[in-house]
C-alpha cells in the first residue's frame, strides 16, 4: 500500500476519511467491500503508526463467558482462534491486529464505539489492548 495520499492528506491539516472498499484487479473493476479493521491495520502500519485505535460494537475481545479480556498477545489469540471463543467477525479482527503488530505498529485497542463520548482519553477506556508480546505490558 502506498501511504502518499494519505501522508499529503495529513501533512496539510486534513482528516482522511477512508471507505473501506476496493476494486477488482481486471475488465470489469467491481467494487469490493473490504473488511474496515483488515484495512485499518494496513493502513496504521503503512504510515509507521505506533498505537491503533478499532472502536466496534463490543466492550473488546470478549473470553467464553462473556467477559472482556484486558490485555491478550499473539499467543493469546491463537489461542482464542484454536478453542473456538473467537468466532467469524473476531476472527478477522484478531488476524488483522496480529498482521499490524507483525507490521510494526506496537500496540492495538479494541474499543467499544458506542461508549466512546463518554470517555476523554481513549488510552484509559475500558477494551482490549493487543500486545505482540505480553512482555510489552511491563
Amino acid at each position: 500500500m502506498d501511504p502518499a495520499l494519505i501522508e499529503l492528506l495529513l501533512v496539510h491539516g486534513y482528516v482522511p476519511v477512508i471507505a473501506s472498499l476496493g476494486l477488482e484487479e481486471g475488465g470489469a473493476a467491481r467494487v469490493l467491500n473490504v473488511n474496515a479493521d483488515v484495512m485499518a491495520c494496513r493502513v496504521a502500519a503503512a504510515l509507521g503508526g505506533a498505537d491503533l485505535v478499532i472502536a466496534g460494537a463490543t466492550a473488546g475481545v470478549l473470553d467464553a463467558a462473556g467477559k472482556r479480556i484486558d490485555a491478550l498477545d499473539a499467543e493469546g489469540i491463537d489461542t482464542m482462534i484454536s478453542s473456538g471463543t473467537a468466532t467469524a467477525g473476531m476472527i478477522a479482527k484478531l488476524n488483522a491486529c496480529r498482521a499490524a503488530l507483525l507490521d510494526g505498529v506496537r500496540t492495538v485497542r479494541i474499543l467499544d464505539g458506542r461508549q466512546l463520548e463518554s470517555v476523554h482519553d481513549v488510552s484509559t477506556a475500558p477494551g482490549t489492548s493487543v500486545f505482540s508480546s505480553m512482555g510489552t505490558l511491563g
